[in-house]
């Protein structure tokens, strides 16, 4: 049944054409739409977690299933049933039961992971996304975050998903290596499994990601994965090549979360040194001037760790830049931002005609009233600002 009536144009057809016929309305109404209509979602989309793939055998209501205690047992012997209807209603009951914790944690302690790890692989698609979306659920508490981690098998596993042929797959395995990256221990596991490389893999395009949502979680564990102290490995492997390539993508989140991983990549010096070469300051001082808040407040991050490197800082000492930085400072409704705003212009007081202009009384008088909202790290880095204005050699 439909949420939606299925006649089309009920008002027109209730209240000012009951006598004309529903087909000739239609017709009419078609004619007079305009062609150019603009059906992109003001909005973003909410993430969409449920499953692609459609299994019109697989009946939930009519599946065996047993009660209580004895339920979890009866389907962890289920898995490896030699009837595969058999094996696709126990994984999809077990999928609906672990959303409950009491059953997430049995089936942690019952070995269900185990099963599930011998069936990662399995030929059919529909048996393959059940598990990942599994894997998902137990993987939000540490407990079975732990055990993933623990068995290799599962993390191969869920690499070899990546290059599913089912997109729904992918997505689901991706979801699940970007669930346990969110703990440290879960990095160091994924990039004890060369984790690291084949995200950059997946990110440079090889092979290519048919979804931007897919770019976007790849972005996402590559971020948490930079946490790992393995920046200089990444960067051995192209990585600011592949992230730069990433700031032209029209959706906002891949270029913010870009923008995050050249932050982290730009902590060491081999990274800034990539930066300079490929101009990459010159292309960031654009991106503060972006219509996105997130961009801007990613972009000045950014700056923040690339003015590190002296050479940069003479050619962003241009006031144009500085006003730039103190409009974002002044931005209370996003403490990030202020607090990048002034770390960048704290690097740039370092130079002689950045300081000039940050010495003006008018600056500074307009720098100490800055609203932090009771912001103390915002507040302090203000304070450290104007310590480096005020600071005489």
């Amino acid at each position: 049944m439909s949420f939606l009536y299925p006649a089309k144009h009920t008002y027109l057809q209730k209240t000012l054409c009951q006598e004309l016929n529903q087909k000739t309305v239609n017709r009419l109404m078609d004619a007079r739409r305009p062609v150019n209509v603009c059906a992109k979602n003001p909005f973003p989309d909410l993430e969409n977690y449920e499953a692609h793939i459609y299994a019109p055998n697989v009946d939930a209501t009519r599946s065996k299933r047993g009660f209580g205690r004895w339920a979890m047992p009866k389907l962890r012997r289920q898995i490896h049933h030699p009837d595969v209807q058999v094996v696709a209603q126990a994984v999809n009951t077990i999928l609906d039961l672990v959303y409950d914790p009491q059953y997430a944690f049995q089936a942690i302690r019952e070995g269900v992971v185990d099963r599930l790890s011998d069936m990662m692989l399995h030929e059919m698609d529909f048996i393959r996304e059940k598990i990942c979306m599994i894997l998902y659920v137990l993987g939000s508490h540490e407990a079975g975050r732990r055990v993933m981690i623990r068995r290799y098998e599962i993390i191969k596993n869920l690499f070899l998903l990546t290059e599913d042929d089912a997109e729904g797959v992918r997505k689901s395995a991706q979801r699940v290596i970007e669930m346990v990256s969110r703990n440290l221990i879960g990095c160091v596991g994924l990039n004890m499994a060369d984790g690291l490389l084949l995200t950059l893999r997946l990110i440079g395009g090889s092979p290519p990601a048919t979804s931007d949502d897919i770019l976007a979680l790849n972005l996402r564990i590559l971020e948490q994965l930079l946490e790992d102290d393995c920046k200089l490995l990444a960067l051995k492997h192209g990585a600011m090549e592949t992230l730069i390539s990433k700031l032209e993508h029209p959706r906002e989140e891949i270029v913010a979360t870009a923008l995050s991983c050249i932050a982290m990549l730009c902590t060491e010096r081999e990274g800034r040194k990539k930066a300079i070469e490929r101009e990459l300051h010159k292309l960031l001082c654009k991106m503060l001037h972006s219509q996105s808040q997130l961009i801007q407040t990613k972009a000045a991050g950014a700056i923040t760790f690339v003015t590190i490197s002296s050479e940069v800082r003479g050619e962003l000492s241009n006031p144009c830049i500085i006003e730039r930085l103190l409009q974002m400072m002044e931005n209370f409704h996003c403490p990030e931002m202020q607090m990048m705003a002034a770390k960048t212009l704290t690097n740039l007081a370092e130079v002689i005609t950045a300081r000039k202009f940050l010495a003006i009384k008018k600056t500074q008088k307009r720098i100490k009233m800055v609203y932090t909202g009771k912001d103390e790290v915002v507040e302090r880095h203000k304070n450290i600002l104007l310590d480096a204005i005020r600071w005489e050699p």
